[in-house]
């Protein structure tokens, strides 16, 4: 049976159901008053302004819905934190641009349904700023709450040096499987594979971690004692880490591959210190 599958979106949740049926209330009615020059009186006793309305909730809520869409998409395929200008660009073009096109379409219909074309109303020339301009504001509140979840507050410097508290990462150290580098950006990776823009270094991060739950193998990837199923010493240089099922290739954005990535090595400068902190802290290693 064919089957239509929807790109991955991040588990972010912006905005209830509540609050969407009421912003597309409001907008959709703030924008047919303050674009119709007509007395109040005029307007709420016109059934065209009732059905009018109603359409133009509906079509607010899908717009609602679709921006908050697009932009779980962007959190999940290019985090605020990775590249801002790129994700500010993609923001405006999918999240603003976008969902004007459907508004338009949707609209040329409930005129053509009137026997009035769109194209001779004052839909484009009045309408369509107002509604790009509410649709930016939308995209700027989805980023706010965002910023507000993910940066939080900042940690005291001494409390970040005695690593026992939660630094500002995106996700709570028991959920985190592997932070990579990649093209001079870090990711926080969890356990289901997804992964999270992060502003540091690995090098900064790791002076922020509990050294007695990750450590730094290479200069490109910090693991959790947690991920680590077993380790294999191949020879005084060389040792095998073997992680538990299932831990995406960090390399390969995050694609699942026919072969999952079931181990890694430490580098050789790495090894003899990596070998004295397993043997140390997974007998008493505990979530």
């Amino acid at each position: 049976m064919f089957r239509i599958r929807l790109p991955k979106v991040s588990k972010n949740v912006y905005l209830g159901m509540r609050f969407k049926m009421a912003a597309a209330f409001c907008a959709a009615n703030g924008v047919i008053l303050y674009q119709e020059k007509k007395p109040f009186e005029v307007i709420f006793t016109n059934v065209g302004f009732y059905i009018a309305s109603i359409c133009s909730c509906l079509f607010a809520y899908g717009a609602i819905v679709l921006v908050i869409w697009v932009t779980r998409f962007l959190d999940y395929r290019l985090p605020w934190h990775t590249n801002y200008s790129k994700r500010l660009f993609w923001q405006l073009v999918l999240g603003v641009v976008f969902p004007v096109l459907p508004l338009f379409i949707a609209a040329a219909i409930y005129f053509n349904r009137l026997g009035i074309n769109v194209l001779k109303t004052v839909y484009i020339s009045r309408y369509i700023p107002l509604i790009v301009l509410l649709l930016v504001v939308l995209s700027a509140y989805l980023h706010l709450l965002w910023e507000k979840k993910h940066r939080g507050k900042k940690t005291p410097k001494s409390l970040l040096a005695q690593k026992t508290t939660q630094p500002p990462l995106p996700l709570p150290f028991a959920e985190i499987a592997y932070l990579f580098a990649e093209n001079k950006s870090c990711y926080v990776v969890n356990y289901f594979g997804e992964k999270t823009g992060w502003d540091l270094t690995l090098k900064d991060t790791m002076t922020q971690l509990p050294t007695n739950r990750f450590f730094q193998l290479h200069r490109s990837l910090i693991i959790n004692l947690k991920a680590i199923e077993d380790i294999k010493v191949i020879d005084p240089k060389r040792t095998t880490v073997m992680l538990f099922d299932p831990l995406p290739n960090p390399l390969n954005d995050n694609k699942v591959l026919t072969a999952l990535m079931k181990e890694v090595s430490p580098s050789a400068r790495e090894n003899a210190t990596f070998k004295s902190w397993y043997v140390r802290h997974k007998p008493a290693h505990s979530l």
